[in-house]
């Protein structure tokens, strides 16, 4: 193994949902175009992440009015008026 794998497996885990990768995380990122994305129980994954809990969507996959209103900090990529977002 390289110094260079031993240092991702050192600092990265695999989690077996979306609710076991999020638990007690800052930030959700979208990076891909994954139809699973759309069927997340996003309340329940804002309920146990820590607070402010942000939401970044590099894919423009999901709904980012119905994240806000759950509580979710959000950005949207491609989406530059919703940088002003508080």
């Amino acid at each position: 193994m390289s110094r260079r794998d031993g240092i991702v497996q050192k600092n990265v885990s695999i989690a077996h949902s979306a609710l076991e990768a999020t638990k007690d995380a800052e930030a959700v990122v979208i990076a891909t175009e994954w139809p699973e994305f759309k069927q997340i129980d996003w309340s329940q994954v804002y309920s146990q992440m820590k607070k402010p809990a942000f939401l970044f969507d590099g894919r423009l996959l999901v709904n980012g009015e119905e994240l806000r209103k759950i509580g979710f900090k959000v950005r949207l990529g491609g989406c530059m008026d919703l940088l002003s977002d508080d």
